[in-house]
């Protein structure tokens, strides 16, 4: 008898797979798919994603890859390339984020997860400078496997605005009250001096002759690159 992760890899087996690039034209499929695959997306917020990261991207080129089967119409799968501009020093580079990587659950074997991710790298490598991705762990593996390599990794930090609740973990109560505000002033005082030694920073302001959805952004009078804001930002 078949477990059901062999049997949706026979049936994923005998299947002819297509992928095809979204004209974005009947959005309700990919908001349909990344409702069920994407964790904390329902139909509404899917919509406003697919609209707003693609549809209006102010950075032109955004596209989506669809994973069909043949003979059905609707997407068993997805594969984002969402552009965006990087400035590396004078020169401004296209590059594009794989995201939005989601492969419906009875079509969850390596073949269509990496004909979809193989697909994505050809259309980027043809259209931008360059491509990355940023996969959690369980995608990490299938992107390895389709060819991309890891370069490094992100970490996430978070800064305490106030100790007293991180204190009262390790202190009684009461102690960790009295220690908190000392504490407190401790830290402010370490980052305003952090900042007295950083005489590097950027400043933003209005580009002079351009439209103002355009910032400037330079460092010590120097220009460093200019943005485009997003309608509505």
């Amino acid at each position: 008898m078949l477990s059901p992760q062999a049997g949706a890899y026979d049936l994923c087996m005998l299947m002819n797979y297509i992928i095809v690039e979204s004209d974005f034209s009947n959005p309700e499929p990919i908001a349909s798919l990344w409702a069920a695959n994407l964790h904390g997306y329902d139909d509404v917020g899917a919509r406003t994603k697919l609209r707003l990261g693609y549809v209006e991207n102010p950075a032109p080129g955004s596209t989506l890859l669809a994973l069909l089967v043949t003979g059905q119409l609707e997407p068993q799968g997805s594969l984002g390339l969402h552009s965006r501009y990087f400035q590396l020093g004078r020169h401004r580079i296209r590059a594009v984020t794989a995201v939005d990587f989601v492969v419906n659950i009875e079509h969850r074997s390596l073949g269509p997860a990496m004909r979809l991710l193989r697909e994505g790298a050809r259309v980027a490598a043809s259209r931008f400078d360059f491509c990355y991705g940023l996969p959690n762990t369980s995608a990490a593996p299938v992107f390895a496997a389709a060819g991309f390599r890891q370069l490094g990794a992100f970490q996430r930090f978070a800064k305490p605005l106030r100790s007293q609740k991180f204190l009262t973990r390790y202190l009684p109560v009461w102690a960790g009250r009295c220690v908190a505000p000392a504490l407190d002033l401790v830290l402010l005082l370490c980052d305003r001096l952090r900042e007295l030694r950083l005489s590097e920073r950027l400043e933003c302001h209005d580009a002079i002759g351009t439209s103002p959805s355009w910032t400037c952004c330079g460092r010590n009078d120097q220009p460093l690159y200019c943005c485009q804001s997003a309608p509505g930002t």
